[in-house]
């Protein structure tokens, strides 16, 4: 199976550049995983930051009400999720742990749209 060096949303300081183009981090202890450093690329990292409505990548979340595309229903209210980041300046990405159409995509909604957990 696929082993899982850093969980996703684990912060760490970059330490500067690593060998063949990658970025050396120092990865913070998580629940499952001691603080380690690694070399990284530029893509599987991001700025820690606020994002719009005050979230942060990886804070879990709930459908605050229908998610909806068009005719289809999305998430119920109070349907779990995970910020994964900002979609465009007004919107975020969410993965909900189980979507109603039985779909795995992340979907971009407004702020407003969930509440943190």
């Amino acid at each position: 199976g696929e082993v899982v060096a850093v969980p996703f949303g684990t912060r760490g300081t970059v330490l500067g550049p690593g060998p063949e183009g990658r970025i050396e981090v120092s990865f913070e202890e998580s629940s499952v995983e001691p603080a380690k450093n690694l070399n990284v690329q530029s893509f599987e990292i991001q700025p820690a930051k606020e994002l719009l409505g005050g979230f942060r990548v990886a804070q879990r979340v709930k459908a605050a009400a229908d998610i909806r595309a068009q005719e289809t229903l999305l998430a119920s209210p109070g349907s779990f999720g995970t910020v994964l980041g900002e979609y465009s300046d007004t919107r975020l990405i969410v993965v909900f742990d189980q979507r109603q159409d039985g779909r795995e995509e992340a979907v971009n909604l407004g702020p407003n749209e969930i509440e943190a957990v």
